[in-house]
């Protein structure tokens, strides 16, 4: 067996109604905190949250700027706001967006400069941070894993070039995770960032950073994905459906903090990056070409993924299991009202160039970790694939 190297430092606080554990633990972290946040404009979360921290006698300053795929000038104008008000801590209150910004800035805000002195990764002028401000993250959604990673993902809108950023010392102190939250999500948000849990699982056991502990987390994960997400998607209230989206979403992020996830998400990153959509939905356009340029790489792990789409493939070989394990990924995406291909994106060769580039740079950690190496020629033809 394989070495490993495993840090799981957030304290982790789950179940419903546990939100209000805030007052009690943001005390033990800071006194004045900073909450990063997209607005959360039809829930009662923020001023919930304000209220936990002022019956704390601790104080709020609320940033809400953050936009979706959070943007180099949302976080260096975070940043800003930290040192004007005296903050010294950080609270990303809300999705990935929100949770990815919060660790930014509580790291750029530590450590001086701006963001884009630190993304890319391999060309960044600041590196081998070891000091952050503390950060605690509320999720308000079943998708990223954000709130028990070191990563924060950041757009620079000059490249359209959607980097990552991660040191240890990221890690969030405290992850709330309370179901309760995620109740008010949209069918449509309800899809994305659950399917972004699915891949994040699914990445992490066809990767070649897959070991028998992040298999562990990520079959479980891909397991309560398909048997809850179309209920949570069809059925917002069932709270027994999202307390497992929330949990599946919870050990994928341990998936991908222990080991690394595929090509694929480096690919929707670049995707992103060039057309700002949301992250899930980059993920399934592009995710069934991945399988089919991939799967004759290890038949016997893709076939025990499409089993679990379909436990009738129990009496068919691993090679036969395998390639029916595209379509089977496309039933499910249609099931939740998500696309499958790139057609309405309507990409230039130019893009598709820059997208198989991009991903070697902005993204070295996850841009080769299929279990079929890739180069930037074999990104284009997939992503021409995805067409």
């Amino acid at each position: 067996m394989k070495p490993i190297s495993i840090y799981l430092p957030t304290k982790v606080i789950f179940g419903l109604g546990v939100l209000d554990k805030l007052q009690e633990e943001a005390p033990k972290i800071g006194k004045r905190a900073l909450v990063v946040t997209t607005g959360l404009k039809k829930t009662n979360t923020v001023q919930r949250t304000i209220n936990l921290l002022e019956s704390a006698n601790l104080e709020a300053v609320i940033y809400n700027q953050i936009e979706s795929n959070p943007k180099t000038e949302n976080i260096d104008e975070g940043v800003r706001v930290f040192h004007t008000k005296g903050c010294d801590f950080v609270i990303g209150l809300g999705g990935g967006s929100a949770m990815d910004a919060a660790k930014a800035i509580a790291v750029v805000s530590k450590n001086g400069g701006q963001i884009r002195d630190y993304v890319p990764m391999i060309t960044a002028r600041r590196k081998n941070i070891t000091e952050s401000f503390p950060v605690i993250c509320i999720t308000t959604t079943a998708g990223t894993g954000s709130e028990v990673t070191m990563f924060s993902v950041v757009t620079i809108p000059e490249t359209l070039e959607k980097p990552g950023l991660g040191y240890e010392c990221m890690y969030p102190k405290l992850a709330i995770v309370d179901p309760e939250l995620t109740i008010s999500m949209p069918a449509s948000v309800t899809a994305n960032v659950g399917i972004d849990t699915f891949f994040h699982a699914m990445e992490n056991y066809l990767s070649k950073s897959a070991h028998v502990i992040t298999d562990m987390f990520s079959f479980q994960a891909m397991e309560w994905v398909i048997k809850y997400l179309p209920v949570a998607y069809s059925e917002p209230e069932n709270i027994e459906a999202r307390s497992y989206m929330h949990l599946a979403n919870l050990i994928a992020g341990y998936s991908i903090t222990v080991g690394t996830p595929a090509t694929l998400h480096a690919i929707s990153h670049a995707i992103s990056g060039i057309t700002d959509i949301a992250h899930g939905q980059a993920l399934s356009m592009a995710a069934v070409a991945f399988l089919k340029f991939t799967h004759q790489s290890d038949y016997e792990r893709y076939a025990k993924v499409a089993r679990l789409f379909s436990p009738t493939l129990n009496e068919s070989s691993d090679q036969k299991a395998a390639e029916a394990l595209p379509n089977l990924l496309q039933e499910f995406l249609s099931l939740l009202g998500l696309p499958s291909c790139l057609k309405t994106l309507n990409f230039t060769d130019a893009d598709v160039r820059k997208i198989a580039r991009d991903i070697f740079v902005a993204t070295p950690r996850i841009a080769n970790q299929s279990l079929r190496s890739m180069t930037e020629n074999d990104v284009y033809d997939l992503l021409r694939l995805a067409l």
